[in-house]
């Protein structure tokens, strides 16, 4: 019965190690490290947090811009049988429709705040600017009921315009496309 006691509690240990090993082999990363070891944010934190020392955030984030602006581009010319003319002539008419229906359906700050602040400041939409200026007036504990109700019909009046200012970008772009490329726009969720 001893041996046999002794013989459990030995199995019972090895299957400790057993899981302490795996879960230590399982963190990203791999290679048996363990968190303490790569620290609070891990590697990749650590090497954005050295990059935006050196001032390397800017160009990482201009470089990923590009990249993601070529991906795009070739979805649009591939989807839509563009040619490189074509392409330069459609490709600002459907950022603009895109953008338009971010401002209309709010979602002008989340854009706006990728930007840095400089830019953001020289390109900031009547949306956008509205929107910020209810959130400032929300978090103040003195707004009355009058400024809230005043600043809402500001973000109201500057959403209609730019509907009414998307319903004409998305009119525009219909005039230059063919019927099946328009097709291929309403699919990917570019025009209505």
């Amino acid at each position: 019965m001893k041996k046999w006691q002794k013989w459990m509690s030995g199995l019972a240990v090895l299957c400790a190690l057993a899981i302490g090993l795996s879960s230590a082999w399982a963190q990203p990363g791999g290679e048996g490290r363990v968190r303490g070891e790569r620290g609070a944010r891990g590697e990749r934190g650590e090497r954005m947090a050295e990059g935006r020392q050196r001032g390397e955030r800017g160009v990482a984030d201009r470089e990923m811009g590009d990249q993601m602006r070529q991906r795009r581009q070739q979805r649009w010319q591939q989807a839509l049988g563009l040619n490189d003319d074509e392409l330069a002539v459609v490709e600002p008419m459907i950022e603009k429709v895109q953008e338009l229906a971010r401002q209309t359906r709010g979602g002008a700050m989340m854009m706006a705040a990728r930007r840095g602040a400089a830019e953001e400041d020289a390109a900031v939409s009547p949306v956008a600017q509205a929107t910020r200026e209810l959130r400032t007036l929300i978090n103040r504990e003195d707004a009355t009921a009058e400024q809230m109700q005043a600043q809402l019909a500001v973000l109201r009046a500057a959403r209609e315009l730019a509907a009414a200012e998307l319903a004409q970008a998305q009119t525009e772009l219909r005039e230059v496309l063919t019927q099946r490329q328009e097709a291929q726009l309403v699919l990917m969720g570019v025009l209505d």
